[in-house]
């Protein structure tokens, strides 16, 4: 471990090293997350957590929430009763492995081509950010209730546009790159081909978070690389592509996070519908549950991938 602090040697104490002064750094930046979790989820995360072992009701009179110990009970329900909670959870999983990988992809894509030189790139990338802004929960609203808007976007979601006239397209070039193509790979493409207003819409913060990762790459290695006689593609396998492996680290856990707990999931539905229908000491044990499911993978992920970083500083 690093030493916080050092001796200056001048008779004038200690003073933070350069790693005390990233770890400060560091706890500033987190700080404002760490007053509000701590002043506003703390006890309700804590309450959650009461109610997934009781039978949770409700006191008319003291207008509060009544507990009964019911120890595994509601856990036990979610694994073993509600049938939809475990293919939820299967589903999502599933879906997760093909979603990720696709959003990575096309992130890496449209970073590599935002950062190009040509006319009206500002413009471009301010359109490509456009997805984080749309998602908003403002502008998200706004969506839903303007017939005008919703009515293009459903266009834009529909067979005809995506999935039937793009997914044929793709079909076409693929058979005609190689007719014994792995039918499994050419499922995949055409899988998130049939998916890209999705995956376009996942992708603003991953686009923004490459598209500056490139540009902090020095214009000399790749100078040094075209001397050596690598072309564009060479370049980015040999110095593009290791050099953005921190930063995929850093997406590949944004996404699966953003994934497992966006607005349009089994699992998050069915917990809510538990909610919905007073049932909140068996909607909070499958949060906890999925909570737990969901601190796994991406414990597993970070232990596979860490050992693959190396951050130049």
């Amino acid at each position: 471990m690093k030493a916080v602090f050092v001796n200056t040697g001048n008779g004038r104490g200690a003073r933070l090293s350069i790693g005390g002064k990233r770890a400060v750094t560091g706890l500033l930046f987190i700080s404002p997350f760490l007053i509000g979790f701590l002043a506003f989820m703390a006890i309700p995360l804590f309450q959650s957590l009461a109610m997934a072992f009781s039978e949770v009701g409700l006191d008319n009179v003291k207008h509060a929430f009544t507990l009964s110990f019911r120890g595994l009970g509601n856990f036990n329900n979610a694994f073993f009763v509600d049938a939809g909670f475990n293919r939820s959870l299967v589903s999502e999983l599933m879906r997760m492995l093909a979603f990720v990988p696709s959003v990575i992809i096309f992130s890496i894509f449209t970073a590599l081509l935002m950062n190009q030189e040509f006319w009206g790139r500002a413009f471009a990338r301010t359109v490509f950010f456009m997805p984080v802004i749309l998602s908003a929960g403002v502008f998200a609203s706004i969506e839903a209730s303007t017939h005008a808007a919703s009515s293009l976007l459903d266009m834009a979601r529909s067979n005809f546009y995506v999935g039937g006239f793009l997914s044929e397209i793709v079909q076409e070039i693929l058979q005609g790159i190689n007719n014994n193509l792995n039918v499994n790979i050419a499922g995949y493409v055409l899988l998130a081909v049939s998916r890209v207003y999705t995956i376009a819409m996942a992708s603003g913060i991953q686009v923004v978070i490459f598209l500056s990762a490139l540009q902090g790459i020095p214009p000399s290695m790749y100078e040094a690389a075209e001397l050596e006689g690598c072309g564009k593609w060479e370049c980015f396998w040999k110095v593009t592509f290791p050099l953005l492996v921190p930063q995929i680290f850093v997406v590949v856990v944004y996404s699966i996070v953003d994934f497992l707990t966006g607005g349009i999931n089994a699992v998050m539905n069915n917990i809510a519908g538990d909610s919905n229908r007073f049932r909140w000491g068996e909607a909070s044990a499958k949060a906890w549950i999925y909570m737990a499911l969901v601190i796994a993978i991406l414990g597993i992920i970070t232990a596979l991938l860490s050992k693959k970083v190396r951050y130049n500083d």
